[in-house]
């Protein structure tokens, strides 16, 4: 599933966002039979979210692929939502809801 970028700049008071294809190319944690980091490897950044516990370690893990592919830009929030979103609010709603990052300014990419 694709994500959404959310990035707010409060000063300048503006919202702007970047989608994230789930086949865009980043660096994702890896992990050792025993679930322990055995460092990263280039993958499709939507399976960074495979590695971990299903919950929040997942989504640190997805979190810290998007920091990477963002050049070390930290996220200061993220939230996932479930894919079962489509069936109660549609698909416009869902893009919105699934997964979002707000982070600083990121003028380099934007």
């Amino acid at each position: 599933m694709d994500s959404r970028l959310i990035v707010i700049d409060s000063k300048n008071k503006t919202v702007r966002q970047l989608k994230i294809d789930c086949d865009t190319m980043a660096e994702v944690t890896v992990l050792d039979i025993l679930g322990n980091p055995v460092g990263t490897t280039q993958m499709q950044i939507s399976l960074a979210h495979g590695f971990g516990d299903g919950r929040e370690e997942s989504c640190g893990y997805a979190r810290d692929a998007v920091s990477r592919l963002l050049q070390g830009e930290s996220i200061d929030f993220y939230r996932a939502q479930s894919g079962g979103l489509r069936q109660l609010y549609g698909p416009q709603v869902l893009q919105i809801l699934l997964k979002v990052w707000k982070v600083r300014l990121l003028q380099k990419v934007l």
